[in-house]
This record gives C-alpha cells, sequence and structure tokens, in this order.
C-alpha cells in the first residue's frame, strides 16, 4: 500500500531507520484500518481526475461511461460507500461529497451474482470499505449470502440484485440510491431502470450507473446520454481507458490495436457505438451541436419552417441561414396527433416567442393529396389555418445527400435544444430489407424529413455555400421573378418547370 525505497532505508542511520519504520508502520494500520484514506488523496502522484468529476456531481442522475479498465467500478463503489459510512469516517477531501446521511438504503444491481457481484463488486468494497464501519466490524458478520445485503453498523445497508431476476424482485422497497453496474440490455432493461427509478421516491433518492456501452445506441443512450445537455438532473462523465493512471498504458495500447474500430470506440474510448446502416454517421452533438442561440442572433438570418404532416406525428423544424447559407435548427414542434388547426396555432406561437416571419413554409409535396380526417388536403388546411407553404422536393437520395454534404463541410448545426432532431440523427437507419441504399426503415424521420426539405430549398453548394432563395408566395404578395434573372446561377423555380 505505500512505496518505499528499501536500499535508502537500510542507509539511514540505525536511530533514523527505526523511526521511519515505526512512523511507517503506523500510517501503514490506518491504510489497513480506512482504505478511503488514500483514495485520490490530494497528495497522491496518481489521482484520477475523471473519477473525481463524478464524485464532484450532486445530481439525481449520475454516469460514469468508460471504456474497459477506466475506473468504472472503482468509483461506484468508493461514491456507494461515501454515501453509506459515517460522515467521520471519511478522510476531509471526500467529505464534500457526501449527500446522505446514515442509515441509508442502497442497491447495487449487476447483470450477474457469481460472475459480477461476488467477482468484482464485494472485493472491490472489501478493498475500500473502513473495517469499523462493517457490521460488528466483521465481514462475515455484515453480509448475507443468503439475503445478499452487506449492513453497517451505522444501519446503513446495501442490497444486491441482478439483472436476470424478475421485475418483481426490484419492486418494492424504497431506497436513498440505486447503483447500476453495467448496462441491463433491451427492452427489459429499460424496464429495469424505470422499475428502481421508482424505488427512489420517497426520499428522491439518486441513481448512478458505471458503463462501458456495449450495446449500441441503447436505451441508456436515449434516457440518459443524449439527454445531458439539455437535463439539470443528469451529469454524464465519459472516460478514455488511457485516463486511468493506475494501468499499464502500452499494454493496453497492444490490446486495443488489436480491436475493431468500434470495439476501441467503446472499449476504450467509452462512446456509444452506431448500428450499422446509418445514414448520417458523420453527426454528432459533439461536432454539429451548439448553445441555443439567442432571440436577437435568429432576426438577423433568414429563416425557413419545414412541415413533415403525419397522422400519428408531425414534425416541424425552424432553420436560420445565415450569410455564408450555414443552417441552423434552432428550434423544433413534434406533436403527436393533433389536428393541423392546433399545430398551426403552435408554429404561430413559437414565431412569436421568437419575434420573427419566416421567409416561407415548405412542406412534403404529398400533403397536397394527403387528407385529414374531413377529407381536406393537409397542404389546404394549413393555408387555411393561415400557414402559406411551398412544396419540398421529396427525392430521398438527393436529400439525404445535400444533409450529408452540409454536415461533412459545417453546413448544418443544430441547437443543444432540439433533442429530437438530434435524436433521430443518430437513430435514421437504411432499410436492411430494401434493395434500395436510401431506403430508411419508417421510423423517427419526421423532423428529419422536414430538414430535408428545408436544406434541399436552399442547397449548399460544394464550389461554395449558395444564397439563392426559393419562390415564395403569400396572399396578397406576389411571387418574385429574380429567378428568371440570367445572370443568376442556373436552377429551377422553386415551384417547379412552367414549361
Amino acid at each position: 500500500m505505500i512505496r518505499v525505497n528499501r536500499k535508502r532505508l537500510k542507509q539511514l542511520p540505525e536511530s533514523e531507520r527505526k523511526e521511519a519504520e515505526r512512523l511507517l508502520a503506523e500510517l501503514e494500520a490506518k491504510y489497513e484500518a480506512n482504505p478511503l484514506l488514500r483514495y485520490n488523496a490530494p497528495s497522491s502522484p496518481k489521482r484520477h481526475p475523471k473519477q473525481i468529476e463524478f464524485h464532484e456531481a450532486q445530481t439525481k442522475i449520475k454516469a460514469y461511461i468508460g471504456g474497459n479498465r477506466a475506473g468504472k467500478t472503482t468509483a461506484g463503489i468508493v461514491d456507494d460507500l461515501i454515501q453509506c459510512v459515517d460522515e467521520d469516517a471519511l478522510p476531509d477531501h471526500l467529505k464534500p461529497y457526501k449527500k446522505w446521511q446514515p442509515p441509508v438504503r442502497a442497491r447495487i444491481v449487476a447483470p450477474k451474482f457469481n460472475e459480477n457481484i461476488e467477482q468484482v463488486i464485494l472485493p472491490a468494497i472489501r478493498e475500500w470499505c473502513p473495517r469499523s464501519q462493517l457490521l460488528k466490524g466483521s465481514w462475515e458478520d455484515a453480509f448475507s449470502k443468503q439475503r445478499r445485503v452487506l449492513t453497517f453498523a451505522n444501519g446503513s445497508t446495501i442490497q444486491f440484485l441482478t439483472y436476470d431476476q424478475d421485475l418483481d424482485a426490484h419492486a418494492g422497497a424504497a431506497l436513498h440510491r440505486v447503483h447500476f453496474d453495467e448496462e441491463p440490455d433491451g427492452d427489459k432493461g429499460r424496464l429495469l431502470w424505470h422499475e428502481n427509478m421508482m424505488r427512489l421516491g420517497d426520499y428522491d433518492g439518486d441513481f448512478i450507473m458505471t458503463m462501458t456501452p456495449l450495446f449500441g445506441l441503447s436505451w441508456s443512450y436515449e434516457e440518459i446520454y443524449a439527454k445531458r445537455t439539455s437535463d439539470p438532473d443528469i451529469t454524464v462523465v465519459t472516460v478514455d481507458s488511457l485516463d486511468n493512471p493506475h494501468v499499464n498504458h502500452e499494454a493496453m495500447e497492444r490490446e486495443f490495436a488489436r480491436m475493431t474500430k468500434e470495439e476501441r470506440q467503446a472499449r476504450k474510448e467509452g462512446k456509444f457505438v452506431h448500428f450499422a446502416g446509418q445514414f448520417y454517421p458523420e453527426f454528432s452533438m459533439d461536432s454539429h451541436g451548439c448553445p441555443p442561440p439567442s432571440r436577437e442572433h435568429i432576426q438577423n438570418q433568414s429563416v425557413v419552417v419545414g412541415i413533415d404532416p403525419g397522422l400519428n406525428r408531425t414534425g416541424v423544424v425552424w432553420v436560420a441561414f445565415d450569410n455564408d447559407n450555414v443552417a441552423l435548427v434552432f428550434d423544433e414542434l413534434y406533436p403527436e396527433q393533433e389536428i393541423v388547426e392546433n399545430i398551426a396555432r403552435k408554429i404561430k406561437a413559437t414565431n412569436a416567442k421568437w419575434g420573427i416571419e419566416p421567409d416561407y413554409y415548405v412542406i412534403d409535396p404529398s400533403a397536397r393529396n394527403r387528407a385529414t380526417v374531413n377529407a381536406e388536403a393537409v397542404e389546404s388546411a394549413y393555408m387555411r389555418a393561415g400557414i402559406p407553404t411551398i412544396h419540398g422536393q421529396n427525392d430521398r437520395a438527393a436529400g439525404i445527400l445535400e444533409v450529408k454534404r452540409r454536415l461533412q463541410q459545417q453546413g448544418l448545426v443544430v441547437s443543444e435544444s432540439c433533442v429530437n432532431i438530434a435524436y433521430e440523427f443518430e437513430h435514421y437507419r437504411r432499410d436492411p430489407n430494401s434493395q434500395d441504399e436510401f431506403a430508411a426503415g419508417k421510423k423517427d424521420d419526421h423532423l428529419l424529413d422536414a430538414c430535408r426539405y428545408v436544406c434541399l430549398s436552399r442547397p449548399w453548394s460544394i464550389d461554395g455555400p449558395s444564397v439563392s432563395e426559393p419562390e415564395t408566395w403569400r396572399p396578397g404578395v406576389a411571387p418574385s421573378s429574380d429567378w428568371l434573372d440570367t445572370s443568376a446561377p442556373a436552377h429551377s423555380p422553386p415551384l417547379g418547370n412552367l414549361t
């Protein structure tokens, strides 16, 4: 536990050597009695900054998402112990992280009991827990394997459950804290999370997760990671394996070199890896996200609104274009089973919120044929509700390539407040059953379709940004004939060929 240069120790005069050995023995005994003294101690040359960042977070939900050997389980276990033990058992550098006073009711959930809890989690607790804090100061007295409960001298308890247990096993208890060590997969994993979150209601408790993301864009990505910038109750700390100062970096680099790119992203960098068939793999909020713009910023730009009407769900996006034709998606509307009149009212309210009058509204061209419940065309219904629209181009291949071109050349950015279109960007995938490489699975695409219509109405040139304006129409305003200007770049009028 303490590194000592034995050669230099032996070279000390006998009296000094004996005093040094006495002091070292005392220090060793202190560390043996309370291992938390040495956990990320300020004087340690190998402090783990990511673990400290994780402990400092006091949000209701926090996740430590990292690669293999990134110090995840240790960080989570110590964070649990900080809450469960007496405050006077904590060294000064850990006391600021304590939220709960004993007795604390906690639960740790892991994939399997034998492989994970017995072989990883319990040894980690034994390594870091001060012995005096255990019931009767003894592990044998404190841990009941039959009940799968660890009891502390102050009355705190940690219950151990697994993901393969029935959902009912996770019900019942009122808890201060739940800790998921690794992620439960699939629909059951999401149900387990919701069930455990319900256990925290009585105490307004907190949830932590320590994990390596091995299931792609899973429920934890949707419920926690994707919401980290918009939900103040969520903290996510992402950790590369090599951020851990206690591992052999050279050996780990050799191991990672054998992996595929996707495996390295998940197992080394702690990144959520996209599934195959994603249309926009270049998109990420880290690269294309931006802080929500100000009202004044939007009012100085050209604004276009895209609408993709649907029977169950409609997507509406507000896109601002600057002088370089860079598109900023700054607001969205995602109503479910709303009639056109209500959606139009919300569109106008959003315009008023930003203090804007959009240059034009572009809609799915099939809206001229699609009927509302009273057989009125959707396009006509929007017109009657005061939202005049022009038809968007519905060539899926051209639209996808236009959006990809903008993403690859930083011609499209998304406000961090637009969480739904960000979700669609990251989940929009090819239809694996179609021979058409641009055929998409019809799910999670309404906002993207609306954005696609907008982008095709303001094409991004490979040679430089295009700022040509499409034709617009509003009641009482004659359409412009600027598109007939032969000096302008050749393009078809937005209302279609007139020949």
